[in-house]
């Protein structure tokens, strides 16, 4: 695996524009307007597979700019958390990574699609798997839930796991294949530290307790360059206002001068 990734960052690292997150929510935002404005566009950002061989090709593009949701609060907040989120996943992979992650779920998607033509797809489970390696690799990230209640995301990823555990358990067999295609990219790249981490053999993860880490830190304060590593119950906030995005500790995220403006 790690081998295939190098190469598609080998061939694509030099194409690939930065900012990968902020294209998805526009196009996101554009298509929440349009359906808004004409209800009946709705189906033109489903995939169903009958209809790709029927020749309907833009549904394989449009698909990944079916809106969250319809709701217009709830969708902004889906949108200030997807921004969240998958702009530190972007920094930390790199934005190859980043993508060759989002094309294992899209690409998975297709196939299932077109191996089960009447079935239809939404775009959720593949964006919920950027969540979960977001939740998997920080799980100590404190977000503010609905801006208002603070909530470590890996409880909500925890939830979401569950949920989707009973959805699977509950479905029929084309929507078990669409389950496992979804989250394709999180088992290929986080499959072997899962396992580590069912076995209790890893650290800062979800769902078990922390040991004394080997790795670098991936959250270190701006200012008072503290860090998840020696401080487990780090408040760890992220500026997207500052050029680059820039972590900041609990205490130092309020009042700070904003970088690069």
């Amino acid at each position: 695996m790690d081998r295939i990734i190098q190469i598609f960052e080998k061939y694509t690292e030099d194409y690939l524009p930065t900012g990968i997150t902020r294209y998805l929510i526009f196009g996101q935002i554009a298509a929440f307007v349009a359906t808004a404005a004409y209800p009946a566009f709705r189906t033109a950002f489903i995939l169903q597979g009958d209809r790709i061989l029927n020749g309907q090709w833009w549904l394989l593009i449009t698909y990944l700019f079916q809106p969250l949701s319809e709701s217009p609060l709830f969708a902004a907040f889906v949108w200030y958390i997807f921004y969240l989120y998958g702009t530190v996943l972007e920094k930390r992979l790199g934005t190859a990574k980043y993508v060759f992650y989002i094309l294992i779920a899209y690409v998975a998607n297709a196939l299932v699609a077109l191996l089960f033509p009447s079935l239809t797809l939404t775009n959720g489970y593949l964006y919920t798997s950027l969540f979960l390696a977001f939740a998997f690799m920080f799980p100590n990230f404190q977000l503010l839930l609905f801006f208002v209640l603070p909530v470590k995301i890996k409880w909500l990823a925890l939830i979401t796991a569950g949920t989707i555990g009973l959805t699977f358990l509950a479905s029929a067999f084309p929507t078990k294949v669409l389950i496992v295609a979804s989250f394709s990219n999180f088992l290929l790249f986080f499959g072997k530290d899962l396992l580590d981490t069912v076995r209790g053999n890893t650290i800062d993860t979800p769902i078990m307790k922390e040991k004394k880490p080997t790795r670098d830190p991936y959250h270190v304060c701006y200012v008072c360059k503290t860090n998840e590593l020696d401080n487990p119950d780090m408040q760890i906030r992220y500026c997207s206002t500052c050029k680059p995005t820039t972590c900041y500790c609990g205490e130092h995220i309020n009042g700070h001068t904003h970088r690069g403006l």
